[in-house]
């Protein structure tokens, strides 16, 4: 985890030093994962998990570099916001 709580952007440390933000769904398809575009540039890598309540899994949607997830997924902005489709992960 973060050393502090509250980090701009990010919210897990890696073993390598890789700030990583971590966004969990528990929907299928429907709607989007929201990043705030200010704090975006402090984050290294994307993670976006999909919770399963019914069989208690965790499914990984997405792993990538936050540089691979601007050139493939971000689709919009607004209101300071950029976001992920989560159709798009599916």
């Amino acid at each position: 985890m973060a050393l502090a709580t509250n980090q701009k952007g990010y919210d897990v440390v890696s073993a390598l030093g890789e700030r990583i933000s971590v966004k969990t769904t528990a929907s299928d398809a429907r709607g989007a994962i929201q990043f705030n575009i200010n704090t975006l540039p402090f984050v290294e890598r994307i993670m976006i998990l999909k919770l399963n309540t019914e069989d208690r899994s965790i499914e990984t949607l997405l792993d990538c570099t936050r540089i691979e997830a601007e050139e493939k997924f971000f689709c919009k902005e607004n209101n300071g916001k950029i976001s992920i489709n989560l159709a798009t992960l599916l």
